[in-house]
């Protein structure tokens, strides 16, 4: 399965936030890139490699002279009369990602538990280069996430006892571990507005007194019969079980 189709399932999954962004996605990474100490950076690093670049020169002892060579050619000198310098020129430190597939779940900003404020208390500190081996103070975490941020929500993998376990390709399988994965996570509890919360509420206590009169109409049953029965299908109002509502109005008046 490729990346694309897998996920085209995911959005069936994990359908999409009201504001249109996928709630699920699904990410390589050993490429993907985040914003953290002033630039891009790989999302999920598992190592990286330092490169230094060095010029490389002979210098004559009999007349100071430097000539630039090449490393290998400062190594292989046998010319007594020279010997090796070199100058720093730089440092590039590359960051490798991890093999896997990664699956992230988006949050809105309302969902987002920093808020610019705290965003940007935390977003300049100082930090060491590993470059130029300097503390520089730098932009650690970049813009606050206005648009939301999609964040790791597992790892796709064979499990070997380790944190992100062997690679794995995408499969049916792995869709049927998003599936469970996603069913008790905070971000997919479905969104209710105030008016969809308060027909809820006006749900719950009816059907409260639902069940509060159908024990009492078997309580009642048990003690003086079915008859009863046939009186309040006559005239339903008449009887009123729940104390809460004993004010309601029947036929012959306010209920008592």
């Amino acid at each position: 399965m490729t990346l694309e189709e897998f996920n085209n399932e995911l959005l069936a999954i994990g359908g999409r936030h009201p504001n249109g962004m996928p709630r699920l996605r699904c990410v390589s990474a050993a490429t993907e890139l985040k914003f953290a100490c002033g630039g891009l950076k790989i999302k999920y690093p598992r190592a990286s490699r330092t490169d230094e670049r060095w010029l490389w020169g002979l210098r004559d002892t009999t007349t100071g002279i430097t000539t630039a060579k090449s490393e290998a050619d400062v190594i292989a000198n046998t010319d007594e009369s020279k010997y090796a310098v070199r100058k720093f020129l730089g440092r590039t430190v590359t960051w490798i990602g991890r093999p896997n597939f990664v699956i992230e779940v988006y949050s809105s900003v309302d969902e987002l538990k920093e808020t610019p404020v705290s965003w940007f208390t935390h977003r300049y500190d100082w930090w060491k280069n590993p470059e130029t081996k300097l503390m520089e103070w730098t932009d650690i975490n970049g813009e606050y996430p206005a648009n939301g941020r999609y964040d790791f929500f597992m790892a796709v993998k064979y499990d070997d006892g380790t944190t992100w376990g062997k690679f794995r390709e995408l499969d049916r399988d792995v869709l049927a571990e998003v599936k469970r994965a996603v069913q008790n996570h905070e971000n997919f509890r479905e969104i209710f507005t105030d008016d969809q919360k308060i027909q809820q509420m006006v749900e719950a206590q009816e059907a409260k007194e639902d069940r509060f009169e159908a024990e009492m109409a078997d309580q009642i049953e048990q003690e003086i019969g079915s008859d009863w029965r046939r009186a309040i299908k006559d005239n339903p109002r008449l009887f009123v079980t729940n104390p809460k509502v004993s004010n309601k109005v029947t036929k012959h008046g306010r209920a008592t």
